[in-house]
């Protein structure tokens, strides 16, 4: 990422983080899904509502997409949704292998359904 590409998405984090904190914003809201886990979602996210004086999970939880690496050693450990990569990889790669092989149709469409890394960014349902 660029560095005028990762100021750009931090100042989007930071519009977030105000719209979420705004005077009784969160408590209409309980929950907040990133597209991504990376530092200028989830994980800023978790960042910012931090610096504003809030909680993650207590005020708001947080959950991002993609589970990378630093995800599991965030304040708190963010809780996110992972993408089996390896199987897609396996599934592009055989299917481009016998479309080769045999001139079999590439599929159009593979469901790989990802699973919940459950951690520590949000809380149970309220009431």
């Amino acid at each position: 990422m660029h560095s005028e590409d990762f100021s750009a998405a931090w100042d989007a984090r930071d519009r977030l983080v105000e719209e979420l904190t705004r005077e009784h914003c969160l408590p209409k809201r309980t929950l907040y899904i990133s597209r991504n886990d990376g530092g200028t979602l989830a994980i800023g996210l978790l960042h910012g509502i931090f610096e504003r004086g809030y909680q993650v999970p207590g005020d708001i939880s947080v959950v991002g997409y993609d589970d990378i690496d630093f995800a599991a050693h965030t304040f708190p450990p963010l809780t996110t949704m992972r993408q089996p990569a390896m199987a897609i990889g396996a599934a592009a790669a055989d299917a481009l292998i016998d479309h080769i092989e045999t001139g079999a149709p590439l599929p159009q469409l593979t469901m790989l359904p990802p699973t919940l890394g459950e951690r520590a960014s949000v809380a149970p349902r309220r009431a």
